[in-house]
């Protein structure tokens, strides 16, 4: 299985989850919305960057799609999901895209991945 199949399957799994599973949880308001959403978000973008090889290219063509996916599907989503989701792809590229992929790179992305997603509520 060549990587552009492998990322396809990844990028279609992040969309859904943003559009579908985010669209009901911030339509039915339930709580930990971004919380939950975000990391699908991180693991999706980890697995981008690990199976790619050109990881900076990648993630950002995997973030225009998921926006202009999600702009289309969920409409009424709040502007700071663009938002999450935006940083959620710069902090994949600044820790996930040098020649290995650390444990120690993967922890810091996801948890400032997701204490921008609880600031957010503040």
């Amino acid at each position: 299985m060549s990587s552009t199949s492998k990322n396809l399957g990844i990028i279609s799994l992040w969309a859904v989850a943003e559009c579908g599973l985010g669209g009901i949880m911030h339509g039915m308001k339930i709580p930990f919305t971004g919380i939950v959403i975000g990391s699908i978000s991180v693991v999706c973008l980890y697995f981008i960057a690990l199976y790619s090889e050109h990881k900076k290219q990648a993630i950002i063509e995997a973030t225009a799609t998921v926006l202009m996916i999600k702009l289309i599907a969920s409409p009424h989503s709040p502007w700071q999901a663009y938002v999450a989701v935006s940083f959620q792809a710069l902090m994949a590229i600044v820790f996930l895209t040098g020649n290995r992929i650390t444990k120690v790179n993967t922890f810091l992305f996801a948890i400032i991945t997701q204490l921008e997603s609880a600031l957010q509520r503040i």
